[in-house]
């Protein structure tokens, strides 16, 4: 695993053991970014279920101003932690070693303008942790999230004000891009 482009391009990342941790293959990970390439520079990131945080430090590889990571498991976050190091973003990217579900309840501060969600597959933890997003209300005006999911998991085409704007299928995975609206937009019959 690498990061693939800007200042810390070809940079090796470590990973975390074991199986609780399924980082987002390099091939998957640089067309998500080719998809949201023009929300990431001078953003602010969240990624919400962090495992290496390989997709917080492409992010401010590719131009993102500051970026926060979520992980649960301490040997996660230590790799996390490790990662950030190794490309100097200690400044840019903040750890929190707590649940996403907390830290979105709890969050007061600047806004996100893009937003990774991979939590574990088949629990049903991207359309709960979508719900909490919106119901939290951190996101910017047309802010943009990315959602992993196993290929025969199911989102919504929308939540309140995020609309679906592409799924595809990169073989036993799902990739979902929503873009949060203005309320005035959002009109579609059928919101949660």
């Amino acid at each position: 695993m690498r990061v693939i482009s800007g200042v810390r391009r070809g940079k090796k990342l470590l990973t975390p053991s074991g199986e609780d941790t399924r980082p987002t293959l390099d091939g998957v990970k640089e067309s998500i970014f080719n998809m949201i390439q023009f929300d990431v520079a001078e953003s602010n990131v969240f990624d919400a279920f962090g495992g290496s945080g390989q997709m917080a430090v492409e992010a401010i590889s590719r131009g993102a101003t500051s970026a926060t990571v979520c992980e649960i498991s301490r040997a996660a976050s230590d790799i996390i932690l490790k990662n950030i190091k190794a490309c100097s973003f200690e400044e840019k990217i903040s750890l929190q070693r707590k649940s996403a579900f907390d830290f979105i309840k709890n969050y007061r501060g600047k806004k996100f303008d893009v937003v990774f969600l991979d939590p574990p597959y088949n629990k049903e933890m991207c359309d709960k942790a979508l719900k909490a997003i919106i119901g939290a209300d951190i996101l910017t005006e047309n802010a943009v999230i990315v959602a992993e999911t196993s290929a025969n998991e199911t989102l919504n085409d929308g939540y309140k004000t995020l609309r679906l704007q592409k799924c595809t299928k990169y073989g036993t995975i799902k990739v979902w891009i929503y873009r949060r609206l203005k309320n005035e937009d959002c009109s579609i019959s059928g919101e949660l």
